[in-house]
């Protein structure tokens, strides 16, 4: 597989879309939809207003489907460890694609464009779990209108040198789009659609280039219909690696939970909510490091 998926519309243009799938190697769905996308663009001919790249993350763990070989590569975006990477990428699996990846980053020549947005394409262990993180929520809002998925805020704070902190540091509007479940093509669809839609908003590409995607809308609006539109993160449950942590079993994102409930169980006993609310992304996998998250309605100011 090639690092670079695609590199398409006009780079003299002021915009630029950096679009990133599989940072996590069992997570295809957004290698699935950057080649869905790029088909589309290319058989119909579609001129774009801007710049659109289409980049691949953790190739070795994408062959093993794993999420990842030695460590995530979505938590080593810090200046120190590019550094290292940079000089030393035989030091680990994952160092090695971080790498490749800021050669990629470097041909790209980013900073010469006044406006850069950068896309993180998941997917999670649990189902329904389609939504989208927003590191700064006013520059993202423009994005954003009539996305139909909840946009959740915090919880890059909670996770250290994740790939959207780190891009955001470097000027761009940077989003992560979870579609759902790891296996499940609607999961495909979501990313698609989320893509489209920003396509959409940034006036990239002509309403009548996109395809339609009415089906997709209808569904995630009935889907998400009962959330909060703007939700934020109350808590999250760390996991070390011997912790034996094991969630409990039938649950979806965003199910409501009441402080007190049981929620999963480790070698130290049973774990129980320590707050209300909804619940997000727990942990179905063995590998990571994030139990679970609980989500609230953000409040106002967070977001007006």
């Amino acid at each position: 597989m090639q690092r670079l998926l695609f590199d398409y519309g006009n780079p003299q243009e002021k915009t630029l879309i950096i679009a990133i799938a599989a940072i996590h190697g069992n997570e295809p769905a957004g290698l699935k939809a950057l080649q869905s996308l790029y088909d589309h663009l290319r058989k119909n001919d579609i001129t774009l207003q801007g710049r659109l790249v289409g980049l691949l993350g953790n190739i070795q763990a994408l062959h093993e489907n794993r999420r990842f070989l030695h460590e995530d590569l979505n938590r080593i975006w810090s200046e120190a460890n590019i550094s290292l990477a940079r000089q030393r990428p035989d030091h680990s699996p994952e160092l090695w694609e971080l790498a490749q990846i800021f050669n990629m980053l470097d041909a790209i020549q980013y900073h010469q464009y006044t406006h850069k947005i950068f896309l993180d394409l998941h997917t999670t262990s649990g189902e329904n779990g389609t939504f989208v993180v927003a590191c700064d929520y006013t520059s993202s809002k423009p994005l954003l209108q009539d996305i139909c998925m909840p946009i959740v805020l915090g919880l890059e704070e909670k996770l250290e040198n994740t790939a959207i902190r780190y891009m955001q540091r470097q000027g761009f509007c940077a989003l992560a789009i979870e579609g759902g479940l790891h296996t499940s093509k609607s999961s495909v669809d979501h990313l698609l659609w989320g893509i489209w839609k920003i396509l959409h908003n940034t006036t990239l590409v002509n309403d009548s280039k996109i395809p339609q995607l009415s089906e997709i809308k209808d569904q995630l609006s009935q889907r998400t219909a009962h959330l909060p539109a703007i939700l934020e993160v109350d808590y999250l449950h760390n996991v070390a690696l011997n912790d034996e942590f094991v969630m409990k079993p039938g649950f979806k994102n965003f199910d409501r939970v009441e402080q007190g409930q049981l929620l999963a169980k480790d070698k130290r006993g049973q774990i129980y909510a320590k707050k209300s609310g909804y619940l997000l992304m727990p942990l179905y996998q063995k590998e990571g490091n994030d139990g679970f998250f609980i989500v609230n309605q953000a409040l106002q100011e967070d977001w007006s």
